[in-house]
Order: C-alpha cells, then sequence, then structure tokens
C-alpha cells in the first residue's frame, strides 16, 4: 500500500473518531414552564414535579389548532383541556361550558375518524386503549364550526 494511501485511510480514521453526533437543545414554555432536549427518541420517558415536567426525547405539542370564529366567538368561549398528553388508556376531556352543543372526534394519522360522541358533561372520558401508540387527533366542534384540535400521542 502506499503512502498515500496510508496516510489517507489514518486521517479518515482520526476524522471519523472526533465526529460527534448530531444534538439540539429544544426549548418550550408552558404555564409552569418546560425545559427538553432531543437527542434521538430511543424511548419515552417523562418526569414530573411541582415545577413542571421533563420529557427528554419528545417534543410533544399540546394544542395544535386553535381558531377563533366570527359566528358569535364560539372559539373564545369555550374553555377546552384534554389530559394526560401522552395517554395510556383514557384520555379526559374537559370542557367548562357544558351548555354548547359540543362533539368530539378521534381521527388517526389518516384523518380515519375512530370514535365520535357528543360532549354532555364537564369531564368525557376516552377509551383508547384498545388503540396502537401513534398520534392522533381529538377535534371538537360546535355544530358545523371547528372549535379546537389537540394532538394525541398515544404511549
Amino acid at each position: 500500500m502506499s503512502k498515500r494511501k496510508i496516510l489517507f485511510a489514518a486521517a479518515l480514521l482520526f476524522t471519523a473518531g472526533a465526529a460527534s453526533a448530531q444534538t439540539a437543545v429544544a426549548t418550550a414554555g408552558g404555564e409552569a414552564g418546560t425545559v427538553s432536549y432531543t437527542v434521538g427518541q430511543p424511548f419515552v420517558e417523562t418526569a414530573q414535579s411541582d415545577a413542571g415536567s421533563l420529557a427528554p426525547g419528545v417534543q410533544q405539542a399540546y394544542t395544535i389548532t386553535t381558531v377563533e370564529v366570527g359566528v358569535g366567538d364560539v372559539a373564545a368561549t369555550v374553555e377546552l383541556n384534554a389530559y394526560p398528553n401522552p395517554v395510556a388508556d383514557r384520555l379526559t376531556l374537559s370542557v367548562a361550558d357544558t351548555d354548547k352543543s359540543l362533539r368530539y372526534t378521534l381521527t388517526d394519522n389518516n384523518g380515519r375518524a375512530l370514535a365520535t360522541s357528543e360532549i354532555a358533561n364537564a369531564l368525557t372520558e376516552i377509551d383508547m386503549a384498545n388503540l396502537v401508540p401513534a398520534v392522533y387527533f381529538l377535534r371538537v366542534d360546535d355544530g358545523n364550526v371547528m372549535v379546537r384540535t389537540f394532538k394525541i400521542v398515544k404511549k
């Protein structure tokens, strides 16, 4: 082997040994504050305390769409929460105003409707135990008006 090839191989090995994996520090804010980091996604583990939560390797958006419409400002007057997210078995949908004729639709990533029902109580439980771990979307409508869509992570 020539000297030139040996030098090239040595330089290649040195460069490969000095290289490091791509990392990023991703920050997010919330009411209590949230700090997170990401280095790929080998596992999902969430640590929670009174000060907030830490989810290494996963970035979770809570509400993906909030549309405020001109028809009586329906979206502005309806307070909604969906928890826990990520969910294992049962998702709770909390509605502050049950006087509206609200309806939810749970869809998969392809837009297929998996569950739909009227929201009659302040707390509505949605059974997700039989669903595979994936990302789902929970859309809440008031008649023909979309109020809010949540991105739900099933673990």
